[in-house]
C-alpha cells in the first residue's frame, strides 16, 4: 500500500507536527501537511475543489461569527493562478497553496485552526 506513513489504514489523517518544518518545504506543504489539506477538500469540499461556501462553512465550524469579506474573497481566489476551478472556488491545488500562505504568514493561528480541522477530519 502507497502513503500508510501519511495516512493511516484507518482512514484517519496523520498529525504533521507542531513546528513550521513539519508544515512547510519552503513555499509548498510538506507531504502530510498536504494529505491534512486534502483532506479537508475531500470532506468539506466538492470534487476537486473549495468554494467559498464551502470555506465560510469551514470557518463557522472553527469559531468564526462572520462570512468572508468580498476583498478576502478576491484575495483566496487569487491562489487559483489561472487553474481550472468552479466558479467562486478554489481548486485543490490553489486551496493547498492558500493554506501554505496562512502557514507562512500566521503559523500559530493557523496551527489552532488545524488541531480542530484535524479532529474533524479523522472522526
Amino acid at each position: 500500500m502507497k502513503n500508510v506513513s501519511v495516512a493511516t489504514l484507518s482512514g484517519a489523517v496523520q498529525w504533521p507536527g507542531d513546528t513550521p518544518n513539519a508544515w512547510l518545504i519552503g513555499e509548498s506543504l510538506t507531504a502530510p501537511a498536504l494529505a491534512l489539506v486534502t483532506a479537508v477538500v475531500q470532506r468539506y469540499g466538492s470534487g476537486d475543489a473549495m468554494s467559498i461556501e464551502h470555506l465560510n462553512r469551514l470557518n463557522r465550524l472553527l469559531g468564526a461569527s462572520e462570512d468572508l469579506l468580498p476583498e478576502d474573497e478576491e484575495e483566496i481566489l487569487s491562489f487559483n493562478h489561472g487553474r481550472l476551478a468552479p466558479p467562486r472556488a478554489l481548486c485543490s491545488a490553489a486551496y493547498a497553496d492558500y493554506m501554505a500562505h496562512e502557514l507562512r504568514g500566521h503559523f500559530e493561528e493557523a496551527l489552532s485552526d488545524f488541531k480542530i480541522i484535524h479532529r474533524l477530519v479523522s472522526t
